[in-house]
């Protein structure tokens, strides 16, 4: 069992995938560190593990409080593909409609 970060057992396990409030993106006891825009954008994807999640919910969750091009998003998912690879974690696109996270690919 891992502790969390308030000292209370962490009952997570060790295969299970997760993003915390710190910016941190783990599977089991792999971790990376997410910029911003990536950890908000890896939210509704984590919390929606191997299902789609559309591209216009990952554009308000990423970019809040402005309009972005579709192209920024683009950009965004290549380079959370490349953080996320190591951890075994996998985004594939689902052309015209959005994105599945999904793990041990």
């Amino acid at each position: 069992m891992q502790t969390a970060v308030d000292g209370r057992p962490d009952e997570r396990r060790n295969d299970e995938v997760w993003i915390d409030d710190d910016g941190l993106l783990r599977n089991g006891r792999a971790w990376v560190a997410l910029p911003d825009v990536e950890w908000r954008l890896m939210k509704p994807l984590v919390e929606h593990l191997g299902s789609l999640v559309r591209r216009d919910e990952l554009t308000a969750a990423g970019w809040p409080d402005r309009a972005v091009p579709a192209s920024a998003l683009n950009v965004r998912i290549k380079k959370a593909r490349k953080r996320l690879a190591p951890l075994g974690l996998q985004i594939t696109t689902v052309r015209g409609r959005g994105y599945v996270l999904a793990a041990g690919a």
